[in-house]
């Protein structure tokens, strides 16, 4: 599959463009709404929501992207496991009406409430007790993350102020940490199912696996490409990617994986060609507006 006729952009035409960022549906401190016109503020054109294991933000972000000028881009990023190692994927391109991804989201949710309850097992075991219900109550029927049981128990007073809440998240929420459950959803079962309902799987900050081999191995596994922009991944590690991403015709994209207050990372961090843009709009089978790609303003 083509980035677009054979290239990846050296530099480009260089345009405000991010495809990787949470909202409260999942890990973000921002509503849908409020990133889109964070989004909108900091310039950025093509913006893209992939909050984690869940859809629930796309419906309000793409509306809010529009009533800001903006083109908006409905995604999600999976937390997987291959090889005894986690390994997080992107999807784009989602048939949120088709019955065999509803199902298969279906399943998936049953998994991660199962993995949600788990948790609170462990914390309940150090003291600390929260029902299922009040975690989907703050995660507003998505499957809970931390920032959702940290809201739930900080409702209950067990936190005297911020960082008391952080100090907890890192003792008990953190991966490895006293109430951490390690995901066991298979990274093949959903490259399969994304590539079986025609979405596009990408591989998220490739600079977290092992090496390229890994990256390599995750492709043939049937990952149409991964990110080749992102914070983390300047230098040779940049070039490498770049390298493989031209040797193996990849759908390549980018992003800051924003956050919001959770995470340091910040809007505008890396420069994204607009062709990078261009490029996953053209592997889903749209354009983007020309008023977009010439750089003349919002979405039209």
């Amino acid at each position: 599959m083509l980035l677009y006729p054979g290239q990846v952009p050296e530099v480009g035409f260089v345009m405000p463009v991010d495809l990787h960022s949470h909202s409260i549906a999942s890990d973000g401190s921002f509503t849908p709404t409020e990133l889109a016109r964070a989004f909108a503020g900091f310039g950025i054109k093509v913006a893209g929501l992939t909050d984690h294991d869940t859809v629930g933000g796309i419906e309000e972000f793409l509306k809010a992207c529009d009533e800001a000028g903006i083109v908006g881009v409905g995604g999600i990023e999976f937390s997987t496991v291959h090889r005894d190692l986690e390994v997080h994927l992107l999807g784009y391109g989602l048939p949120l009406d088709d019955p065999r991804f509803i199902q298969f989201l279906h399943q998936h949710a049953d998994y991660l409430k199962a993995r949600a309850e788990e948790t609170l097992r462990k914390l309940a075991s150090q003291g600390y007790r929260l029902d299922i219900k009040e975690a989907y109550r703050i995660s507003d029927g998505n499957p809970p993350m931390p920032p959702h049981i940290l809201k739930a128990l900080s409702e209950q007073g067990v936190f005297s102020d911020l960082g008391s809440a952080i100090s907890f998240f890192w003792d008990y929420l953190a991966t490895d940490a006293k109430a951490w459950v390690p995901h066991e959803t298979s990274l093949e079962w959903v490259i399969g199912e994304l590539n079986e309902v025609g979405a596009l799987a990408i591989v998220a900050h490739p600079f977290r696996l092992p090496d390229l081999h890994f990256l390599r191995e995750i492709l043939d596994m049937g990952a149409c490409g991964f990110e080749l922009y992102y914070p983390d991944q300047i230098g040779d590690l940049f070039s490498d990617l770049r390298a493989l991403a031209l040797e193996r015709n990849c759908v390549v994209t980018g992003g800051c994986d924003y956050h919001g207050a959770f995470a340091e990372r910040r809007i505008g961090e890396v420069e994204i060609p607009i062709e990078i843009a261009e490029g996953l709009f053209r592997a889903l089978g749209k354009e983007l507006p020309v008023s977009v790609t010439r750089g003349e303003g919002g979405a039209e």
